[in-house]
């Protein structure tokens, strides 16, 4: 028995039920432009100095970015660093931060990193994470 069929064994008027529906609908749209609302997109970009070139550091971080739903890019930098950029909502973009800061590949070691440029965006310029070359 669907939704429909339940109220209406209430014996409650047509113009009540079609009310109750209606208000149903509008508090799930409301609540689910809330949530949208309250998600933002960021960029930031980052340097990570240390033993990160020629230790997978870039491959790993792929694979974190995509494991996170962040995008952008990251690459060598001619310094000895690995610098880049990511992108994603709120709740991703600090995940990422961290495990730059924290984790990084298995055989680097990282010493500081820098993040710099951070913003809020209204649309995402990469749709994937990159090892750029």
């Amino acid at each position: 028995m669907n939704f429909v069929n339940k109220i209406k064994d209430l014996k409650l008027s047509h113009v009540l039920v079609w009310t109750l529906i209606v208000t149903i609908i509008v508090v799930i749209f409301a609540s689910l432009c809330l949530h949208m609302s309250s998600t933002r997109l960021l960029s930031v970009d980052f340097k990570i100095f240390g033993r990160v070139q020629g230790v997978f550091f870039r491959k790993f971080t792929k694979q974190a970015a995509d494991q996170l739903g962040v995008f952008g890019y990251c690459m060598n930098h001619r310094d000895g660093t690995v610098i880049g950029t990511i992108q994603g909502d709120d709740q991703s973009i600090p995940q990422m931060q961290e495990w730059l800061q924290k984790t990084g590949s298995p055989y680097s070691r990282i010493e500081r990193c820098e993040f710099s440029n951070e913003k809020i965006i209204t649309n995402l310029e990469f749709n994937k994470f990159v090892v750029k070359h």
